[in-house]
Formats: structure tokens, C-alpha cells, sequence
């Protein structure tokens, strides 16, 4: 396994970034559901939102061997993170890039005391909620949604059906250090 390297994203990667997206969204086509291929091609972050989040200094870039092959950029919220996108590029897909960047988040989650992380993602999608539930992320019924998580929830459904989404939430032990 190649040795992964997670830094700060700089705004001169927003472009790069774009092309990791694209690049992995590629995967979805796999899907034997319609919806979810229709999702290939649909948008993605825009220049402005990876912007807020690199100024932030909420955006992360994964690299092997110095090239850029995954990121995660989150938004700040009172006391909670969430995910707007983690991409890795198809060809370093399952070699730990995701992992280690959900696993650099849930550091600094912890270090700077942030109670929780969220994400809204595909129900249905190995790579999706399966994916999510083994690293600790726990499935959320709706009624029991925060104020900003179900403005995010509505948001989301005008983009998809609810049926094939999920929001998922891991709590972070604000005082382990």
C-alpha cells in the first residue's frame, strides 16, 4: 500500500479537486439504479463552495506519491462538521484514501471539540452507507434531525429522492483531549 499524505487544500486546487469529483463520480454508473447513475454528471461542488471551504481551511487534499488523488471539504456549523464531498479518483479507490481522509477529519474533530460529524449520502451504495455505518456513522430518522441538518435534508431531496438517501452522524468524544 502506497503511503498517503494529507495536507491543507490550497485555492489553487479547486480545479483539481473538480477533476478528482468527476473522476470518481464515475463509479456511480455501476449502480443498478437508475437515479443514482443519473447522478454522473449533475453538478458537484462549485468553484465558490470549495472556496468557502479551503478559506475555511475545511478542505483536504489526499496524495499519493505527491499527486493529488482524493479530497474532503466540510462546512462549519455551531458545533458540527459536514461532509458536502469526499471524492477519491477511480484508480485509488480502495487502497485507504477515503479512510484516512475520515480519519484526519475525526482527529481534528476532536481536537478542536467539535460534538459531531454529518454527512447525507446514498442508502443503497456499498461505497455509501455501508461504507459510512463500518466506520461508526449512525443513520438518522428525520424527526430527529437538527434545525440546519433538516435544512440540508430538504435541500438535498430537490436534487434526489428521499427514498434513496440517508443522513448519517458521527458523535466525536469532545473530551478526549
Amino acid at each position: 500500500m502506497a503511503s498517503i499524505i494529507i495536507r491543507d487544500a490550497l485555492l489553487s486546487d479547486i480545479e483539481t479537486c473538480q477533476a478528482i469529483e468527476q473522476d470518481a463520480e464515475k463509479r456511480f454508473l455501476t449502480s443498478d439504479i437508475k437515479a443514482i447513475r443519473d447522478v454522473v454528471g449533475k453538478g458537484g461542488m462549485s468553484a465558490e463552495a470549495l472556496a468557502a471551504a479551503i478559506n475555511n481551511e475545511l478542505c483536504f487534499i489526499a496524495e499519493i506519491d505527491q499527486q493529488p488523488v482524493g479530497f474532503i471539504a466540510l462546512t462549519q456549523y455551531i458545533d458540527s462538521w459536514y461532509i458536502e464531498e469526499i471524492n477519491v479518483v477511480e484508480h485509488a479507490q480502495s487502497q485507504g484514501v477515503g479512510n484516512g481522509l475520515l480519519a484526519y477529519i475525526k482527529m481534528l474533530a476532536e481536537i478542536k471539540r467539535i460534538a459531531s460529524i454529518n454527512l447525507i449520502t446514498f442508502k443503497d451504495v456499498e461505497w455509501n452507507q455501508p461504507y459510512y455505518t463500518k466506520k461508526g456513522y449512525l443513520s438518522m430518522a428525520q424527526e430527529r434531525l437538527s434545525e440546519q441538518f433538516l435544512t440540508l435534508w430538504q435541500q438535498d431531496n430537490q436534487l434526489f429522492a428521499a427514498e434513496l438517501r440517508v443522513c448519517m452522524q458521527l458523535k466525536i468524544d469532545v473530551n478526549k483531549f
